[in-house]
């Protein structure tokens, strides 16, 4: 017969209560399962090990102890010796003091305007907008921040002047301003904060319009290819015009053909030596009319 599990006794465990406890007597086995509860002051697998947190709890399964308020160190035996303004770090004894508090056991209130201060020394670190040494003065940088010290201001991107109350004049961005703006389409400003253009005139790319079009490239945002230029020369980047044609071809883009009768750089010289025909319009080489052959 199957003895309930109610009536086992602490040293066993299981349906019919023949399983061995292992933990037993510094534990409780889970009449199921079999597994440990260690007892308050033991930990370990089968509860084995003693505890040894003085003035603690113990983690049942690495013995690591958790300290009770007021004491610190690995086996919780240290008092703490910080103020009801604090909480003491367990692993060195040390105070953590809450906002508004500081001294080596932050017993001393912070004098700083509502701001928080240095812990150990009391120095006030202001919030924003507040500066000097209690940080009882307001800033008056509208653009920028304050120094805590002397209350100057460093104007933020965009913005100059002794409070940063200017913005950038046209052309110009940045930090004080000290950026020119690239070349923008229509001369239209910048972004007065990191200088982007909306646009960029031709010949220009790039978010600030500061980067000429890579060679063989021209016009709005750099997409046109340059034509055939003069023995392989780049096109102007701006309107893609070429400096020089090959010979036989005229035009801003030698684009093109010389006109008949007329061949060579710049269509210059003209056919008059072919007697039956007209002449290649890059070469000047005699193209003779039908029924008619030789070099002139």
């Amino acid at each position: 017969m199957t003895v309930p599990l109610a009536e086992c006794p602490a040293q066993f465990w299981g349906p019919d209560c023949k399983g061995k406890c292992s933990c037993y007597p510094n534990g409780q086995c889970d009449d199921v399962t079999g597994k440990c509860t260690c007892n308050p002051n033991r930990w370990g697998h089968n509860c084995e090990n003693a505890c040894v947190c003085q003035k603690g709890k113990c983690n049942q399964e690495t013995g690591k102890c958790t300290c009770h308020a007021g004491f610190w160190g690995p086996q919780c035996s240290s008092n703490c010796y910080c103020s009801v303004n604090s909480v003491c770090e367990q692993a060195t004894g040390r105070c953590l003091c809450n906002p508004g508090w500081y001294g080596r056991n932050c017993g001393a209130q912070c004098n700083c305007n509502n701001s928080p201060c240095e812990q150990f020394t009391g120095r006030c670190q202001c919030r924003e907008r507040l500066w000097g040494p209690n940080c009882e003065r307001y800033c008056q940088c509208v653009h920028g921040k304050c120094n805590q010290v002397d209350g100057s201001c460093t104007c933020s991107p965009g913005y100059r002047g002794k409070f940063c109350r200017e913005p950038c004049p046209a052309g110009f961005y940045g930090q004080n301003c000290r950026n020119r703006c690239g070349h923008c389409k229509g001369q239209q400003p910048c972004k007065v904060t990191e200088g982007r253009c909306v646009t960029c005139e031709r010949g220009w790319n790039g978010t600030k319009c500061d980067q000429m079009c890579k060679p063989g490239f021209f016009g709005e945002n750099c997409k046109e290819v340059c034509p055939l230029c003069k023995d392989g020369h780049y096109c102007n980047r701006i309107d893609g015009k070429c400096s020089h044609c090959n010979p036989g071809w005229i035009g801003d883009r030698c684009e093109i053909r010389c006109p008949n009768g007329t061949y060579g750089e710049n269509c210059e010289k003209d056919c008059g030596h072919c007697s039956n025909g007209d002449c290649h319009f890059e070469t000047g080489d005699c193209l003779c009319d039908p029924g008619f052959h030789g070099t002139l």
